[in-house]
């Protein structure tokens, strides 16, 4: 069945995206992200832009063009409302091949005019240790529908996949094109990959050493930003006071009359910001766990130095997987003043501690003593042996307790209680500005999601969305509501002994595991 195919481009941007060819030889592997607001026609032209490397790919002994493709989205429902729909719109069944819907989704086209065969697998991926699925992969490249929703880790992994596939009668035939297209709405906060491969922000204090090289732009990538939909118009203290349409936004003439206007009523600044002006913005359509938290009060104005007039105490709360995190804290009348976070990607607690938070305790605090609490579960037993995280932290050189609860409702209201409580005219708790990712996820990555219960069509619930912003919220939970039960007023002979017996003079941590280890039983009971 003969079927034509019209695309009209829907401006500059996405036609400068749709005909860049940057090199693929030599080691280079492009990565070609074009961003834009929503309508924007991203999804259609990275379609396209598909369809034109097919018709590109080289000859085969045959003279027919092969090509083979992987399209990744966050997931699978994603996949079946949004991608797959669009992609079939433009390669309609009757008239490129029978879609499979058995997993993995695959389409097979065949274009005898223009002699051209292409394989394209849809693939739902959103978490970086699913990066295995693409181990056995050979493509010709890859379009990653919403980058945003993928971790880096997806993306790198899809790179070496690309230009590994040769078709039947390509053998000795020149490679053709290989990398990888992508289409995204701007990035919501400065810690995303995008906002740091962009050049917009650099990567933060916490993330050092390798972390921080694997954040910065690779080698071949390009980014094509359309223009916003909605211009903010701002006062003098930069607060938004309205918007204005911006006639020159792509893809007008496929939208209705004042569309982008239309999202304004009933919707967050965040969002109008983040989807329609397309700025680096966090949308918070999810409730945010803490909105009485308030960055004028609650965040210092330069970073908070720790009290020496107080008693020489450090308090820590601490979060334990493969993104652990410790915060550490100091009272001082009454208020508990936030001074540093320790932030861990993917690394083991014993590494993090070891070679992260001990050394910079005994470099920043020389001779202060730490009293500290951590998740309950670290007291479970880990992976590949009989050890706990409690017991890798304390081997590592950082003495911590089993907290009292692992409650969510009672550590967040722990937090809640001193956000909204004075003391001595000054708020209950006060965040250094060094502390960034606590900070964001106070200003809205820290944020309530809505599930689905377990075995029910109708039933759902709330929970804190676990990601990079709750690692460091759970450690201040912990730290905030174990101060509140009186811990730190009552100083209990065994939380006393298990902060001070692990510290020289010197203020080196020393440690004995084995009876911190009994201290730690004795104050559980």
């Amino acid at each position: 069945m003969a079927h034509s195919l019209k695309w009209k481009s829907p401006g500059a941007v996405a036609s400068a995206f749709v005909k860049n060819r940057p090199a693929s030889e030599g080691g280079e592997v492009p990565i070609d992200v074009i961003r834009g607001p929503i309508g924007s026609g991203k999804t259609v032209a990275c379609i396209i832009r598909i369809l034109m490397h097919w018709l590109e790919a080289p000859k085969g002994a045959d003279g027919w063009r092969r090509s083979k493709w992987v399209v990744v989205r966050n997931t699978n429902p994603m996949l079946e409302t949004t991608t797959i729909p669009s992609w079939l719109q433009w390669f309609p069944e009757e008239a490129f091949g029978k879609f499979s819907w058995s997993p993995p989704y695959t389409h097979r086209i065949k274009m005898e005019s223009a002699k051209v065969e292409a394989e394209v697998i849809f693939m739902p991926l959103d978490r970086p240790d699913q990066v295995r699925n693409l181990l056995s992969l050979e493509v010709s490249g890859g379009w990653i529908n919403e980058l945003r929703e993928i971790p880096r880790e997806i993306v790198i992994a899809l790179r070496s996949r690309a230009g590994r596939f040769r078709g039947p009668g390509q053998e000795g035939v020149a490679h053709g094109w290989a990398g990888i297209i992508a289409d995204t709405n701007c990035p919501e906060d400065e810690f995303h990959y995008l906002a740091m491969w962009e050049g917009v922000t650099e990567p933060p204090e916490w993330m050092e050493g390798y972390q921080r090289d694997l954040m910065k732009k690779p080698a071949g990538v390009n980014f094509f930003i359309q223009p916003p939909g909605l211009f903010p118009q701002r006062d003098a203290g930069r607060k938004v006071t309205g918007f204005k349409d911006n006639p020159k936004a792509e893809n007008l003439a496929n939208l209705r009359p004042g569309y982008y206007r239309a999202q304004i009523p009933g919707n967050q600044l965040g969002w109008i910001l983040n989807m329609c002006a397309n700025e680096m913005t966090r949308s918070t359509e999810t409730r945010l766990v803490y909105p009485d938290f308030n960055e004028a009060v609650h965040v210092a104005p330069v970073p908070i130095q720790f009290d020496r007039g107080q008693s020489l105490r450090l308090y820590a709360g601490g979060d334990f997987a493969r993104n652990p995190a410790v915060i550490l804290g100091q009272q001082v009348n009454g208020q508990l003043r936030i001074l540093r976070e320790f932030v861990g990607q993917n690394v083991s607690v014993k590494s993090f501690v070891q070679n992260e938070v001990v050394p910079k305790l005994n470099a920043e605090y020389p001779g202060i003593e730490v009293l500290g609490w951590g998740d309950p579960t670290g007291n479970n037993m880990t992976g590949g042996d009989d050890t706990t995280a409690f017991q890798h932290a304390r081997e590592a050189g950082l003495p911590l307790l089993k907290a009292w609860t692992n409650d969510p409702a009672r550590r967040q209201q722990a937090v809640t209680d001193r956000l909204c409580r004075m003391v001595g005219g000054q708020p209950a708790i006060l965040i250094s500005p060094v502390c960034t990712v606590l900070i964001s996820g106070f200003k809205g990555g820290y944020r309530f999601e809505r599930k689905r219960v377990t075995g029910s069509l109708d039933e759902f619930e709330e929970k804190a969305k676990k990601d990079r912003f709750s690692d460091v919220q759970d450690g201040l939970q912990y730290l905030c509501s174990n101060l509140d039960r009186g811990m730190a007023r009552q100083d209990p002979e065994a939380a006393r002994q298990a902060a001070r017996q692990y510290q020289q003079p010197n203020g080196a941590v020393k440690v004995n595991p084995y009876a911190l280890a009994r201290q730690a039983r004795r104050s559980a009971r």
